[in-house]
């Protein structure tokens, strides 16, 4: 990545074969690289590496995607038009539920206007955050169900061997 191109073609080469190995091992490398080398990328292409890297942090420990969530939100309000929307992007492809207050932000915000892509960026970003909570919320109310019907099966069967034990029948003094 530190190889000197035209536009930082060589690094955005690089991010992209990293991104496509998956490896979040890459993460505090590229998260170094983009925090000095910012400037030698085009906004699209410097863009494109912070959704690499937002993809790369998606699973790794708490405390390194806050550090990664934390650097991508810092361009949020970049004076770079073609940027904001990317970073919003990168936020969704982190999939980290606490962005989302910072991309409601730009949710409806200029319609019809140029902030037209920012909402949209924001809207598709709480989407893609949203369809992994919910697969997580879905999990954890399956595992609340089981262990509701798992319950009721057990009172059931606790009521099945009560009704079907034998009686036992007691000598009544003084019915004949």
């Amino acid at each position: 990545m530190a190889r000197h191109s035209f536009r930082h073609a060589i690094a955005g080469s690089a991010i992209q074969a990293m991104r496509s190995q998956g490896d979040p091992g890459y993460v505090p490398a590229l998260k170094k690289h983009l925090e000095t080398a910012e400037k030698k990328f085009t906004s699209r292409g410097f863009g494109t590496a912070l959704e690499a890297l937002a993809y790369l942090a998606r699973d790794i420990d708490e405390p390194r995607r806050t550090q990664v969530r934390e650097f991508i939100a810092g361009f949020l309000n970049s004076p770079k038009d073609s940027l904001r929307p990317r970073a919003i992007a990168a936020l969704g492809s982190l999939q980290d539920p606490r962005a989302i207050p910072q991309l409601e932000a730009f949710v409806g915000v200029g319609e019809g206007e140029k902030g037209n892509g920012e909402s949209k960026a924001a809207e598709e970003a709480i989407k893609k955050i949203n369809s992994k909570k919910k697969q997580a919320d879905e999990v954890g109310d399956l595992r609340k169900q089981m262990s509701v019907l798992q319950k009721e099966v057990k009172k059931l069967s606790d009521q099945v061997m009560k009704t079907n034990r034998p009686v036992q029948s007691g000598k009544h003094s003084g019915s004949r």
